[in-house]
């Protein structure tokens, strides 16, 4: 397949599944992300990954909730990927108290290249626990699907576009199961040089199969930090 064929479908696949989503929403909002990420290299092809992020609603005006995620990852080779990780996250409900969330994930990273391009292909395995302490319910596990396609085009060493997109799919009442949750992005990672890198985006996600569906219009930054 052509590298421009990839670009031109990653793109397509964004804006027009995109706009299809937003008209079935019912509710809307502009949301702020902003995080820094540290990765270090403990062994060949292990590394350790931090990630901590704060996440702004109500047309970016007030905390929505902060986390902070501690990974693993294991590369076979440069196809190949795996990892675990666990987040602690608070959410700040509208009543302003705080909801604790325990986050499980383990990763599947397919990834091949076709100079400029990277295409790459995650499997998502995650479970959430919501109050686990606190709750009745709050030690069953929701459990989510998650697939993401990604294409990086590299300009030179310093700028490389990108585009993705994102499907949910719960696994609660598996082998039933439904979308939740789809997200659509664009984005530009700027390399300072090989230990540090900032990346922002523009992020569309929908979210329906609840009682109040949704769509937020979501700009984000991470800085990334390899240590």
């Amino acid at each position: 397949m052509k590298k421009e064929t990839v670009i031109i479908l990653i793109l397509l696949l964004f804006f027009w599944l995109g706009p299809d989503q937003v008209k079935s929403q019912n509710t809307q909002d502009f949301l702020i992300w902003s995080g820094l990420k540290l990765k270090k290299e403990i062994a060949p092809g292990t590394s350790i990954n931090i990630r901590q992020e704060i996440r702004l609603r109500n047309n970016a005006t007030e905390v929505q909730k902060g986390f902070i995620d501690v990974g693993i990852a294991y590369k076979f080779n440069k196809h190949l990927r795996i990892g675990m990780s666990y987040r602690n996250s608070q959410n700040v409900q509208r009543d302003f108290a705080f909801s604790s969330r325990h986050r499980l994930v383990t990763d599947l990273i397919l990834k091949n290249e076709w100079k400029p391009i990277e295409l790459s292909y995650r499997l998502r395995y995650q479970m959430n626990y919501k109050d686990m302490f606190s709750s009745e319910n709050g030690r069953i596990p929701q459990q989510f699907l998650r697939h993401k396609i990604q294409a990086n085009v590299e300009l030179n060493k310093q700028w490389t576009p990108y585009a993705a997109v994102e499907f949910f799919n719960t696994m609660d009442e598996f082998p039933d199961t439904k979308w939740v949750q789809q997200r659509f992005k664009l984005g530009m990672d700027y390399s300072f040089n090989k230990y540090t890198s900032i990346s922002v985006y523009y992020m569309l996600r929908t979210i329906q199969n609840i009682n109040v569906p949704a769509t937020h219009y979501i700009l984000g930054t991470s800085v990334n930090i390899i240590i």
